[in-house]
């Protein structure tokens, strides 16, 4: 394992990964509708509907109201999270390339990366990556590609 890193963090072999921003439990627990967003309906006798796409409890949507969960108005509330329970999983669209980009350095059968992390090029990639994430993988998916 290689000991060259932009990170004062220990290095640790991966045991397994799993993608997402938030875990579906941590979304759930900051949610401000309970049992999430239940009715496609926004709006009911003109007001935000209760349970609906746009609940007042995850924040204010005209300059004359309040929010729910805050109390905050317009310019101070800065939003709540709800959700919505899909009865399956889904992608989320804005990691799918970045997904199988990563997916294609990584072994199907085994899981291990396609070039040993003992490879001099993994090292140059390193080095003339530094603090540049997003270049990093390029250069590592680069390498990967004819594997």
């Amino acid at each position: 394992m290689s000991t060259t890193t932009d990170s004062k963090a220990p290095l640790r072999q991966v045991k397994r990964v799993q993608f997402g921003i938030l875990s579906p439990d941590e979304i759930r627990r900051m949610s401000v509708t309970e049992g999430g967003v239940q009715f496609a309906e926004t709006m009911e006798g003109g007001r935000p509907k209760l349970g609906g796409l746009m609940d007042p409890r995850q924040g204010v949507i005209d300059r004359t109201s309040r929010c729910q969960t805050c109390a905050g108005n317009m310019t101070e509330c800065p939003g709540h999270f709800g959700h919505i329970d899909l009865a399956k999983p889904v992608f989320h669209i804005g990691f799918i390339t970045k997904t199988i980009k990563i997916l294609r350095c990584v072994c199907f059968y085994c899981s291990k990366m396609l070039v040993s992390p003992h490879n001099p090029k993994i090292k140059e990639i390193v080095v003339k990556s530094k603090g540049q994430p997003r270049k990093r993988l390029a250069y590592v998916y680069d390498l990967c590609k004819g594997k």
